[in-house]
Order: C-alpha cells, then sequence, then structure tokens
C-alpha cells in the first residue's frame, strides 16, 4: 500500500470540519481511513452517513452507544481511552482495514477536543507524523474555555504539522517556540464545508419566513445556572421578533428535558425546541436565519464566513473570524446583548470567498 491518510476523530463537528480533506483524498485516489473515539457515539455516524461517506473505510477504537451528555460521563470516557496501547490500536486497525499505518502516513487530528488530544498520543505512539488542523487558535486564557484550551496547547506540543488557520494563530504558535511545518490556510476547512452543503446538498422542509437559530453546548455554560438562564432569557428576547428555532446538541437536550420550567418557558413563548440536525440541513438553516445566536465557536466561524449575525454567548472566544465585523462576544454582560438585540442587522456583511480553498493549501503543504 502506498501512502495513507488517517483521520482521528469523535465528534460530529469534527468530522464536518476534515470531511473536505476526505472528499479530496477521495479525488485524488488516496487511501483514507477513519478512526473513531467513541466521544460521539450516536451523532458522529448519523453525520458520517448524511455526508455518504463508505462504512467500510471507517472503525471503532472505542465502541459507544451515546453521545457524552454530561462532563462527568465525559472525564470518565476520557481516561478510559486515553490509556489504550499501541498494541490493541494496531490490533483494531488490522482487524478493521487488514493494513497498518506507516511513517509515510500522515495521522490527522484536528480542532480541541479530547478526541483531539487522544488521536494526537495515539499517532505518537504508533510514530505517525500526526497532523494538527486548526492549530495555533487561543483564547489567551489557560483554564479558559477548558478543558479545550488546554487541550490545544497540549496537542500543538506533540503534533508535527500544524495547519493554522490563520496570521494570528500562527503567531501563537510562533510565540510558544512552534516554528516548524506551520501552514497559514488563509481560512478555516468549515469554510470549504459549508460551502459544500449550501450548493450541492439541498435539504427539504425548511422553515418559510424569518426566523433566528439559537444553539448552545458547551460544557461551561450548561453547568452554570446563571449563564443557562441567560441562554434562556436572550432566546426569548429574540422570540419577540422572530420564530426561533432552539437547536439542541445532546448535552443541551439532557439540560432542557431536566429544566422543565425553563422548556415550558420556550414552548409558551412560541420557541421551536428541535435536535441537532445533520450539518447541510443545518447549514441550510443558518444560511436563511436572520441572525444566529451561539456559544460554538464553529458556529462564530460559520457566521462568519456566511456574513451573518451572531451574538456569541461565552467570556472570550479563541477564534477571530468575524470579531469587529459580524460576531459580537456577550461576555454574559446585558449591555452588550441589548445592544446587539435592539439591531443585529448592522454586523451584516457579504459572504466569504477565498482565491484558494484551505483545503488545498493543506494539501499543498503536505505534498499530496
Amino acid at each position: 500500500m502506498g501512502m495513507a491518510l488517517w483521520f482521528v476523530l469523535g465528534t460530529a463537528a469534527e468530522l464536518i470540519k476534515v470531511y473536505p480533506l476526505i472528499v479530496e483524498a477521495q479525488k485524488r485516489k488516496l487511501e483514507w481511513y477513519v478512526l473513531t473515539t467513541g466521544q460521539s457515539g450516536l451523532n458522529f455516524w448519523k453525520q458520517y452517513d448524511d455526508f455518504s461517506l463508505s462504512r467500510a473505510q471507517a472503525t471503532e477504537l472505542f465502541s459507544a452507544q451515546e453521545d457524552l451528555k454530561s462532563s462527568k460521563k465525559a472525564a470518565q470516557w476520557f481516561f478510559q481511552v486515553l490509556p489504550k496501547s499501541k498494541a490493541s490500536i494496531l490490533r483494531k486497525i488490522q482487524e478493521s482495514f487488514k493494513t497498518l499505518p506507516s511513517k509515510n502516513d500522515f495521522w490527522i487530528v484536528h480542532g480541541d477536543t479530547f478526541s483531539t488530544l487522544i488521536g494526537t498520543v495515539y499517532g505518537r505512539r504508533l510514530g505517525v507524523p500526526v497532523v494538527h488542523v486548526e492549530a495555533g487558535m487561543r483564547s489567551g486564557h489557560l483554564l479558559s474555555p477548558f478543558p479545550e484550551e488546554l487541550n490545544r496547547r497540549f496537542v500543538s506540543k506533540l503534533a508535527r504539522y500544524h495547519m493554522a488557520p490563520d496570521e494570528n494563530a500562527a503567531q501563537n504558535l510562533y510565540k510558544e517556540g512552534i516554528r516548524k511545518n506551520v501552514t497559514v490556510t488563509n481560512g478555516n476547512t468549515v469554510l470549504d464545508s459549508l460551502h459544500t452543503a449550501i450548493e450541492h446538498l439541498k435539504p427539504s422542509q425548511l422553515p418559510s419566513g424569518e426566523y433566528v437559530v439559537t444553539n448552545f453546548h458547551r460544557f461551561e455554560n450548561l453547568g452554570s445556572s446563571d449563564r443557562w438562564n441567560a441562554m434562556i432569557n436572550v432566546a426569548l428576547a429574540a422570540a419577540k421578533k422572530f420564530p426561533v428555532y432552539f437547536v439542541l446538541q445532546p448535552n443541551a437536550r439532557h439540560k432542557i428535558d431536566n429544566d422543565l420550567e425553563s422548556k415550558t418557558r420556550l414552548e409558551k413563548a412560541g420557541v421551536h425546541i428541535v435536535d441537532r440536525m445533520p450539518f447541510s440541513r443545518f447549514m441550510h438553516l443558518l444560511h436563511n436565519s436572520q441572525y444566529m445566536i451561539s456559544d460554538g465557536g464553529s458556529n462564530q466561524q460559520e457566521c462568519y464566513y456566511l456574513g451573518k449575525p451572531c451574538l456569541i454567548m461565552r467570556d472570550r472566544t479563541e477564534s477571530i473570524e468575524g470579531i469587529n465585523s459580524t460576531c459580537v462576544i456577550s461576555k454574559f454582560d446585558q449591555s452588550i446583548i441589548n445592544e446587539f438585540m435592539e439591531n443585529p442587522f448592522k454586523y451584516q456583511r457579504d459572504e466569504v470567498r477565498p482565491l484558494k480553498r484551505p483545503t488545498d493549501i493543506i494539501f499543498e503543504s503536505l505534498q499530496l
């Protein structure tokens, strides 16, 4: 077998952002395989099937039948999966694909999740060069957001190739003494994913008319009653002017189902409470919306590339996309929230269309 790409992923969000790389590998007739960690045992496979990717190209390093819905379960899973030995990893790969990775291959991880860190550690154990996509992003605070900021910094120390989405991320790596194999991709790969979804995948039964989308999922927000209430209140404020689609990640579904008071308030206000949906459908939902309220870094990036106003329910963000243009960091400051809600449309911008796709820059950098 020639050179192969090994994608080690745990969440649907990671899969969404490496999807353009998988498609490009297929176009170039490169061998590729997906190894899942089990972090999102349900939604990962839903998204995988939505992209119509071959199940024969993927396997579970750690089997899971559900998504992690609490920080406690996430910690338990992490300490079960991290110690997995080199021998057991190789045995699973051999059983699944009848081949093994070599030092001439690339071991690709994405982002800042526990799976990113686990995948990087596994790659180092096997001696396969680790490529970190979305490298160098920093919030500037070691424990906020937790554990994502720590994961990013650990992975940067262990990876061999660093695909930084912008010059700011590259400078962060340089300041940490990481100067070799740093490539600026001039955008996040989610840019390639969202345009593919909008232009080529047309879902049916999208809402008609004007509406707003909300999406909350971060553990530090769901675990804080003050922040959770602030996010409920801002969704209710939006519902006074527009229908609101309150999109729930698995952990947020768990939260709302155990907070019947908030659920009732939302329903009485006419808020549509809907479960997480495949990426292609969600991108069309977002693309046709008036604006978005979210605590997600990916949503921040997506709104920037689509030119969509976005209120970010966080204290700080590691992403620079959209700051001072489409996106406003709330800092959970009511005056900032009120200012955005009074006229979100002043943050509307044109869509972003780069001259060269981030995916193409990554493949050129790795000489694929």
